[in-house]
């Protein structure tokens, strides 16, 4: 065990483990969680087996102050699938707590920056994507994650959110060229739709138009067949129908609009004749209409 002579603060700690750790690996954890005992072995193994993988985390088990399971955090296998939560809602798909990954990587790029220590972990990631590195999750809990009421204060979840933005801000600058305020990159988040675009029409418009073009970077980032086009383009469409619910804001003129950014993307991306783009734009139409269906339904797998 490593022993700090005095609080050196989390973000400096993390740096201080890269750098004496020897191993090829860095496996994270919190000191007040659990994990199962075959966390290490099984995430060693996936690594070995996916060279071109930097980092795996896993699903996790919720607990209390007490241990007793609250529920299940279910987070994305794919690669492409992580990719679409960095690119298109702006989060992390892998939990810290969970997660190894490449030693030498992390070295690489210049380790956790001091300067986010509320969120250094969301910056961390971002860095990596940005690098062209890769994510992916084991598909069972191997980890219990533990919430108990003295954990955060609203204080902390704040400055946690806007790390998280600033972070999320200076990735979507890197992707599209040009300055993306934090207040912007905070409007692109789920988390954030109610509270920060209710009663604003022309922010949700601004939003659209930030999704659509972040949307043409993750496809010209990932070599995807037809069929994974219709279903990302599906996907982005359900990621957005939130919006059409705000208050003040025109239901039917929002879903027009978000119908029209996907419609675009899918028939720009598309690789085949005017015939087979239309086919395809029929399939797209159907699997929106199934996926309203399950939301509507409240069925969201």
């Amino acid at each position: 065990l490593i022993h700090n002579a005095e609080n050196i603060k989390i973000v400096t700690s993390l740096n201080r483990g890269l750098e004496v750790a020897t191993g090829e690996y860095i496996a994270r954890m919190d000191c007040d969680d659990i994990m199962a005992p075959s966390r290490l072995r099984r995430q060693v193994e996936y690594l070995n087996a996916n060279p071109l993988l930097q980092v795996v985390g896993s699903w996790w088990y919720n607990i209390n102050s007490s241990g007793a399971v609250t529920g299940i955090q279910k987070l994305p296998a794919a690669p492409l699938e992580c990719d679409f939560w960095f690119y298109l809602l702006g989060e992390q798909p892998v939990g810290h707590p969970c997660v190894m990954f490449r030693r030498e990587t992390a070295l690489a790029l210049g380790g956790y920056q001091e300067s986010y220590s509320y969120a250094e972990d969301a910056e961390f990631w971002f860095r990596f994507v940005v690098n062209g590195y890769k994510f992916s999750n084991i598909q069972e809990p191997l980890m219990f994650y533990r919430s108990h009421d003295r954990q955060k204060t609203k204080q902390s979840d704040r400055l946690t959110e806007d790390d998280h933005d600033k972070a999320l801000a200076v990735f979507m600058s890197h992707e599209l060229g040009y300055n993306v305020l934090p207040e912007e990159a905070a409007l692109y988040r789920q988390i954030n739709y109610a509270h920060r675009l209710a009663k604003s029409p022309e922010k949700v418009f601004k939003l659209i138009s930030l999704k659509s073009e972040m949307a043409e970077k993750y496809f010209g980032a990932h070599k995807l067949e037809n069929k994974d086009i219709v279903r990302i383009a599906a996907k982005i469409f359900c990621s957005l129908l939130p919006l059409a619910k705000l208050e003040y804001v025109n239901s039917a003129l929002t879903l027009l609009k978000i119908d029209e950014m996907c419609r675009k993307l899918l028939l720009s991306q598309i690789r085949s004749n005017k015939a087979s783009k239309f086919g395809y734009a029929i399939w797209y139409y159907c699997t929106t209409a199934i996926q309203c269906l399950k939301i509507l339904t409240g069925r969201n797998s």
